[in-house]
This record gives structure tokens, C-alpha cells and sequence, in this order.
């Protein structure tokens, strides 16, 4: 009994660990840890997610995609492996396959905030602004403070500037629809949003092995 109790507190203390160099930017350790965690419990899918997230972020996109496949082999219902999957898809310029991934990834978890976030992203990258713009409010919707709107704005003007008029429509549209926004005189509609120029943070899913939520700022 107490081997066990230690083998979970073990485990436990892993897992945090992981976590904690994972959001520090130490993926060489993150991963050394997963993998020691991974072999005593092979069945965690909260690990193979995590690793995930650690070889995307090194750029080892097969690596990325092999753990996310052994993640929805555990648990075909696991939104946040095709999420990752769809990241990987993403970034190698595959986007209607990333786009699928993470459509299916909210048809398993629809109020999957950072799901549709993904799926907002992808979608102006493929120049879709208008599936763009309805991904990104069904996220508002299921929360509006869960994440910085002006942060997706920022990323539409960024991807086409020339769709900027139309966008800022669409911040005038959104803010009168949110409670927690005040309306904007018509004269300050510009100076209403702020563009984050130096960070914005991106999500990846791995909060499978606890409940912190974990995220890194990717610089632009």
C-alpha cells in the first residue's frame, strides 16, 4: 500500500515537473521527465499530449504527430489530440487537414475554448475571414474574458491588411454585443483596439495531467 501511495505522489510530482519546465521553455527536460513518467504509466494520455506540445514546440513535427496518434489510440475522443494534430497539420501548410482536425476536435468538445481559437487561426491563414470571425465568436460565447479578442483582431489585420476597414466593423459589431465592453465612440473606433505588438500567446492542449493551465508566448 504505501509503494503505491509513493508510486502515485511520484507520479504526481512528474507531472508537475513537466509542466513547470515545459512553460519555462526547458523542453529538454520537460521531455526527459515525460518519458520517465510515460514508462511508468504508458496509458496516460495527459503525457502523450504533453509531449506533443514539446516536440511541436521544438519543431519535430513527425515526432508531434506520433504522440498525438498514440494519445487518440488511448482515447478516440480526445479533442485536444486532434487539436495538436491539427497544429501539426498547420505548421507544415496543410491547412484544410488542420482545419478538419480541428473541426472534429470540437464536435468531441464544443465548448473546447482554445479549439476554436486554432480553427480561427487556420482559417485566415487560408483567407476564410468571415468562418474566421464566426470560429472566434463561438469562442466568445462560451466565454468572452477567456482569452483577449484584440489579440485575434491583431492577427487578421497581421494575415491580410487589407481586410483591416472590415475588421474594425467587426470590433464595433462585437463590442456592442459584450457586456464587459463598453461601446466606442464611432471617432475612436482605431484607438479602441490595442494591438499587441510584441507577444501573443498561444495554446497548446496538454492540461490532461493537471489543471493548470499552461500556455508560451510565441514573439512576432
Amino acid at each position: 500500500m504505501a509503494s503505491s501511495v509513493g508510486n502515485v505522489a511520484d507520479s504526481t510530482g512528474l507531472a508537475e515537473l513537466a509542466h513547470r519546465e515545459y512553460q519555462s521553455g526547458d523542453f529538454e527536460a520537460a521531455e526527459r521527465h515525460c518519458m520517465q513518467l510515460w514508462r511508468q504509466e504508458p496509458d496516460n494520455t495527459g503525457v502523450l499530449l504533453l509531449l506533443s506540445s514539446i516536440h511541436f514546440q521544438c519543431r519535430r513535427l513527425d515526432r508531434s504527430a506520433h504522440f498525438s496518434t498514440l494519445a487518440i489510440k488511448q482515447n478516440p475522443m480526445l479533442a485536444e489530440a486532434y487539436s495538436n494534430l491539427g497544429n501539426v497539420y498547420k505548421e507544415r501548410g496543410q491547412l484544410q487537414e488542420a482545419i478538419e482536425h480541428y473541426r472534429h476536435a470540437l464536435r468531441l468538445k464544443p465548448d473546447f475554448i482554445d479549439g476554436y481559437i486554432n480553427l480561427a487561426a487556420a482559417l485566415v491563414a487560408a483567407g476564410d475571414m468571415e468562418g474566421a470571425v464566426q470560429a472566434y465568436v463561438s469562442a466568445l460565447q462560451y466565454n468572452p474574458v477567456s482569452r483577449p479578442w484584440t489579440q485575434f483582431v491583431y492577427l487578421i489585420i497581421r494575415q491580410q491588411p487589407s481586410t483591416k476597414p472590415n475588421v474594425l466593423v467587426f470590433c464595433q459589431t462585437l463590442t456592442l454585443n459584450m457586456s464587459c465592453t463598453p461601446k466606442p465612440p464611432q471617432s475612436d473606433v482605431n484607438s479602441s483596439i490595442v494591438l499587441p505588438r510584441h507577444q501573443i500567446k498561444c495554446y497548446w492542449s496538454h492540461t490532461h495531467l493537471s489543471d493548470v493551465n499552461a500556455g508560451v508566448d510565441i514573439l512576432i
